[in-house]
């Protein structure tokens, strides 16, 4: 599993690269993981707002997220070919950004953050 976290904003938190070995998924890791990098920026930033670029044409990916509590902005944009992340072998790939919003407190019941 490998992680990217980057404050963008004194309010944001983009979070990234995160991925999973395919012989390991469907065990609730991609889920604990993200739910630490959140916890992480919450508890050491008190940044509430996170959001993530995900390849538009990852529909099942999207799913996962807002099933999280990320939500489509609507703001799509071509793939950061000048990133330097690689090329991509689709002509066209497109990268939709998801936010997703917490209050700045931790839940009495389960020590996770609520989201709004």
């Amino acid at each position: 599993m490998k992680t990217f976290l980057r404050r963008a904003s004194a309010t944001d938190a983009d979070i990234g690269m995160l991925a999973t070995d395919p012989n390991h998924q469907m065990q609730g890791l991609g889920k604990q993981i993200l739910s630490c990098a959140e916890q992480y920026v919450l508890e050491h930033f008190g940044i509430t707002t996170f959001s993530m670029s995900v390849l538009s044409s990852r529909s099942e990916l999207i799913a996962f997220y807002e099933r999280r509590g990320y939500a489509r902005t609507g703001e799509v944009s071509s793939y950061p070919v000048s990133a330097g992340i690689g090329e991509p072998i689709v002509d066209g790939l497109q990268v939709e950004i998801l936010v997703k919003k917490m209050a700045n407190h931790l839940s009495e019941t389960d020590n996770h953050p609520k989201v709004l």
